[in-house]
């Protein structure tokens, strides 16, 4: 039996954890299977997660929603925060702070509950690749060392490499896709050429049967006629010589 009575000092707090389709649905088989509340706590503990979630999984579903999760805020103000940060590279020859683009990202934003904090501000430079965008500037009006340059250039040729990659994955997928179309087509093709011989061989096949019983049906009437003369020339002998 597990205890159900615990104290909440003595709770241990775990990381939160997001289960993937498949994981959600086999808890949600479980639960389905024994919904007691034993089994509810046997499978948080099992999949890492809270009894909350395995609650609302088994109450409303496991699928999510259209529309949930947190929306951009204005994403015409990451464009405009954009094109400032590399204007100002430009005219400055040098990296912008990262005190400049807050107070920059706040002017444009002009919410008070936007802060630009340190996680928005890694999510928003890695989303727009800005590192690598402003290096490309700083070595375009040759302000980067030897060192830098190398670097970037490096980075470059990754880009490159990981490009090629996914174009090529891209095409091998849709050959894939056409060689199971072109294979799907033949198969098909030939089950209605199987069909069609068979047809047409059981149609052989009656035709065959229909000629050899009309051929059996004339020999016999010819034969039967035969012997009929034979027999009616005998016995018409046999009368004209006084036999009985």
């Amino acid at each position: 039996m597990v205890d159900l009575n615990i104290n909440k000092k003595e709770r241990k707090i775990h990381s939160y954890k997001v289960l993937g389709t498949n994981q959600k649905k086999e808890a949600l088989e479980e639960l389905l299977n024994d919904p007691s509340q034993e089994n509810f706590v046997l499978l948080s503990k099992k999949f890492n997660t809270t009894t909350r979630n395995l609650r609302r999984w088994y109450n409303q579903g496991y699928m999510r929603k259209g529309g949930c999760g947190r929306k951009k805020i204005n994403p015409q103000g990451v464009i405009r925060l954009e094109e400032w940060i590399l204007e100002e590279t430009r005219k400055q020859g040098r990296k912008i702070s990262r005190n400049q683009i807050k107070e920059q990202a706040i002017k444009i934003f002009n919410i008070e509950s936007f802060k630009a904090s340190k996680a928005w501000m890694d999510k928003f430079i890695k989303e727009q690749n800005l590192k690598f965008k402003i290096k490309q500037i700083l070595l375009e009006n040759c302000l980067l060392s030897k060192c830098q340059i190398i670097k970037h250039k490096q980075i470059q040729n990754n880009l490159k490499e990981k490009k090629f990659e996914r174009s090529s994955t891209k095409k091998q997928q849709k050959r894939i896709k056409l060689e199971q179309l072109k294979t799907k087509y033949i198969m098909g093709n030939l089950d209605q050429i199987i069909v069609q011989d068979f047809q047409i061989g059981q149609k052989q096949n009656t035709i065959k049967l229909e000629n050899n019983n009309k051929e059996d049906d004339m020999y016999f009437t010819a034969s039967f006629e035969q012997e009929a003369r034979q027999f009616e020339n005998n016995y018409g002998e046999q009368l004209y010589l006084g036999f009985d």
